[in-house]
């Protein structure tokens, strides 16, 4: 859902062309960034994730801006991020949060699995 402004206060305020969704799951976001590719991949839960339209440093043009929000008293943020030049070597990403625990499985193109798992005190 397309809104006018995310809040009246800085910086959020500067933000425009903003976009809210609230997918689940994981979520993957591609961008180019002239020099290279930048793949994040987002475990979304509970969270809202805001595509926006911002400055850049310098402020002399405008940049993508990807922010995750949520209301929740208590939350966890992971993402995989992937930069490459031609070819990304991940395939897919698949990240589940389960009472503490934050399972990763990384799917790479070449047919290798790699899993990471970790306690959250």
């Amino acid at each position: 859902a397309k809104i006018a402004s995310l809040s009246h206060k800085n910086p959020q305020a500067i933000l425009h062309s903003i976009e809210c969704h609230k997918p689940a799951g994981v979520v993957k976001n591609t961008y180019d960034c002239e020099e290279c590719m930048l793949d994040i991949h987002t475990l979304v839960g509970n969270k809202e994730i805001i595509y926006a339209k911002g400055p850049a440093n310098p402020s002399t043009y405008d940049i993508s801006y990807i922010l995750e929000r949520t209301t929740d008293k208590k939350t966890v943020y992971v993402n995989v991020i992937e930069a490459y030049k031609t070819e990304a070597l991940i395939d897919s990403v698949d990240i589940a949060s389960d009472k503490g625990l934050i399972k990763v499985t990384i799917a790479e193109k070449n047919g290798n699995i790699k899993k990471f798992e970790k306690h959250l005190n």
